[in-house]
């Protein structure tokens, strides 16, 4: 009985930050400028991913048992730091850009293995279309710990922004691995689920809009596979950030994971029509605690190491 009530003191208990990171898409048109400060111009360093045969992996997947988490991606090694990059001086401070190309990827995340980002600094990564943004990104939503992994942009390239305004210290920063997506997840065939799952934004699942506030789509196995969770209360009713999900999931280190909420199909099906909506905005956090697990009944228990706060996630 003592175990038991430690347990629910501990869950009562639990210290977890507020910050998250947002990704914007827009359906049509173009982001112009991130702030109105960044260079447009196409005067930087690209640095480009060797060429890689799919055709084995992509075969090896689809042998894979279905009780494990989807994988879309393939890490590949890399060291770029800031010496890699180019700064521009600017009015308000310096910009450091680098582009990342890797040629037919279909989305490009990133594993930095470290990023210390100096006070008032900022950091921004869009695709070349310019019309998906994820940021800022600041000492305040990135955590507490030197690793970071980020969500996913769609398209073959990555453009990367780091802003140090005046007098504000020296930001570090080191990408470790590139994740190349071999599955483009942001189509509509991605995942071609059954007929009796029914996609949130068609009638059917109106009625759920609130729950489905709380699922989340989670970001494993160093960045190159999905898993799926929910977010539940606990008895105290406080909203501590627990997450429910599975423990065949638990592939790396739950410390890296990447939680997106509000994530929507791009192209919903509703009653065999296609759809989608127009500009879209996601949240993502970075990290979690697993609290306990069990492979037989197939759970596990995370805590976020940030608290959700975005007034569409509960």
């Amino acid at each position: 009985m003592r175990k038991i009530y430690l347990l629910i003191i501990t869950l009562c208990t639990a210290q977890i930050t507020h910050a998250q990171i947002t990704i914007e898409s827009i359906k049509d048109g173009k982001l112009v400028g991130i702030n109105g400060r960044y260079p447009t111009d196409a005067d930087y360093p690209e640095y480009r991913l060797p060429q890689y045969d799919f055709t084995a992996l992509k075969e090896n997947i689809e042998k894979t048992e279905p009780d494990i988490p989807f994988q879309f991606g393939k890490a590949f090694d890399v060291r770029i730091s800031l010496k890699n990059g180019k700064w521009y001086e600017t009015a308000q401070g310096k910009i450091w850009k680098i582009k990342i190309n890797s040629t037919d990827a279909f989305s490009i995340n990133l594993v930095f293995s470290k990023l210390n980002l100096s006070d008032g600094a900022e950091l921004f990564i869009y695709n070349e279309e310019r019309n998906m943004v994820m940021g800022p990104i600041n000492n305040k939503n990135r955590g507490d710990k030197e690793e970071f992994w980020t969500d996913l942009l769609s398209g073959p390239s990555a453009i990367i922004e780091l802003y140090e305004p005046d007098n504000s210290g020296k930001s570090e920063l080191v990408i470790s691995n590139v994740i190349h997506g071999f599955v483009d997840t942001f189509s509509s065939g991605f995942g071609l689920s059954a007929p009796c799952n029914i996609d949130i934004d068609c009638s059917e699942g109106q009625p759920f809009g609130m729950e489905s506030h709380a699922i989340s789509r989670l970001l494993v196995q160093n960045g190159q596979s999905f898993c799926s969770g929910a977010l539940i209360n606990n008895t105290c009713n406080d909203y501590t950030p627990y997450l429910l999900t599975a423990n065949h999931c638990m592939l790396g280190n739950p410390s890296n994971y990447v939680f997106r909420f509000q994530y929507r199909s791009p192209t919903p099906r509703c009653d065999g029509q296609g759809g989608g909506g127009d500009n879209l905005v996601t949240i993502f956090y970075n990290g979690s605690q697993l609290q306990t697990s069990h492979p037989d009944t197939d759970f596990a228990l995370l805590l976020l190491n940030q608290q959700p706060t975005h007034e569409n996630v509960s």
